[in-house]
């Protein structure tokens, strides 16, 4: 396909409209009420479990491959670094749609090099227009080449279990009618409950098209790591019991999404000031390049935000135990050489030597010390955000891409204060900076 100025634009625009958040969930509420078949046959929904929270979490699918009956292949067209991929690759138990048919549960198998390539072929060769118009698509959400022979789109095989007998799944349907009609019921008597008490409700917990909601204890290694802040202050998670706690992985040398985790954070920490909740949550952005961020570099960072809000926490501690931190809380860490031509440290002008991939997650710790909820990937950060100019030009093209264009995961400053509102109770104006 000739490489024209016209299809790069195309393509483009086509990757920005795979980064709505409300389109591409769209189709999910019609495979719920069983309307699946008006996609036809070459779409599924898979429902997969996030591997930090245990949530069940849905994504629709094109099939690229049907090898045999009962088992589906589907592809990620934003790579390793897809939620619902990084999912199925830590619990590969799922449940798939197809059509109107009910939901079956399966495994999700990564296919190998071989077998990559060889769906890639079935599918260019079955789907001739279809790939012309979708390569550039992948390729531009990927930023590479799909080479054929050693394709960068990850393939997933989803083998179907045997099929129940449809005598046990209507009594299945059934018990779980009834469950459903209870659970209905005693809504509805709170919510009369509530209506008669002649006050406002508590804010509601968020949705799961919010992030995911959990209610577990930390574990020890994560409760009892000493951190220490920039101001030199040794603290541990357990001395903020009584406090809601928002923990942010970042690194002051991030070129892709810590600026933006930290602008959304700062700014819910400014908003959580101005309604008097300054002395009830902590917002604690912990690093995960301890090597490099020491607390004078941990000090200049927040200098870059001034004022800093006083209820904003930046911490380190020893290598060691942030790993074993960070690994329980389940953020995906890997340091890794920087490309050339190497990118200048901000903050002293020295070329950078190597940078760490990870995953991007904000937890939220009730007054208990326990996880209630998680934001998951990049936020979208609003226009007169807190971006430090700084940061804002010492971010890449990655970087500079996921400000303009946030993707289809990405969570937002109101969501932020939503979550805290329900944690505190209180309602938090503000989230449009």
């Amino acid at each position: 396909m000739p490489d024209t100025r016209s299809s790069r634009a195309a393509a483009a625009v086509a990757a920005r409209l795979l980064r709505l958040r409300w389109l591409v969930r769209a189709p999910i509420w019609l495979y719920r009420a069983r309307l699946g078949a008006v996609f036809g046959a070459r779409l599924l929904m898979l429902e997969h479990t996030g591997r930090v929270s245990g949530r069940r979490r849905h994504v629709v699918l094109e099939i690229v491959a049907r090898p045999a009956p009962g088992h589906y292949v589907v592809a990620s067209g934003f790579g390793a670094r897809a939620q619902w991929f990084r999912n199925v690759m830590a619990n590969p138990r799922v449940r798939v749609w197809v059509g109107s048919r009910r939901p079956r549960p399966g495994t999700a198998r990564l296919l190998t090099g071989q077998q990559a390539s060889a769906a890639l072929a079935g599918y260019a060769a079955d789907h001739p227009h279809a790939w012309r118009t979708l390569r550039p698509v992948f390729e531009t959400t990927l930023q590479a080449r799909i080479d054929p022979d050693e394709p960068s789109l990850p393939f997933v095989r989803l083998d179907l279990d045997p099929d129940v007998p449809f005598g046990r799944w209507r009594r299945l349907r059934v018990r779980q009618a009834r469950k459903t009609i209870g659970l209905l019921a005693a809504l509805a008597l709170t919510a009369a409950v509530l209506a008669g008490c002649g006050r406002s409700a508590p804010p509601a917990a968020p949705g799961p098209n919010v992030g995911q909601q959990a209610n577990d204890a930390l574990p020890v290694a994560v409760r009892d790591t000493t951190l220490v802040t920039s101001a030199g202050r040794r603290l541990d998670l357990a001395q903020l019991a009584g406090k809601v706690v928002v923990i942010s992985d970042m690194m002051t040398l991030c070129q892709e999404t810590c600026p933006l985790d930290t602008a959304n954070v700062v700014a819910a920490a400014r908003d959580a000031e101005r309604a008097g909740l300054g002395n009830k949550i902590v917002f604690l952005s912990v690093t995960i390049d301890p090597a490099r961020d020491t607390l004078a570099r941990l000090t200049a960072y927040r200098h870059l935000y001034a004022p800093a809000p006083n209820d904003w926490l930046t911490a380190a501690g020893a290598p060691g135990a942030l790993t074993a931190f960070w690994k329980q809380l389940g953020v995906y860490i890997q340091k890794a050489p920087d490309t050339p031509p190497a990118p200048k440290d901000w903050l002293t002008g020295k070329p950078l030597t190597y940078d760490v991939t990870h995953s991007d997650e904000l937890f939220f710790l009730d007054q208990q010390g326990h996880e209630r909820f998680l934001l998951e990937g990049a936020p979208h950060v609003a226009p007169g955000a807190p971006l430090p100019p700084t940061l804002r030009r010492f971010m890449d093209a990655t970087g500079r891409a996921n400000l303009t264009h946030p993707d289809s995961q990405t969570w937002t400053l109101p969501q932020e204060l939503q979550v805290l509102a329900w944690l505190t109770g209180h309602r938090i104006p503000g989230g449009k900076s």
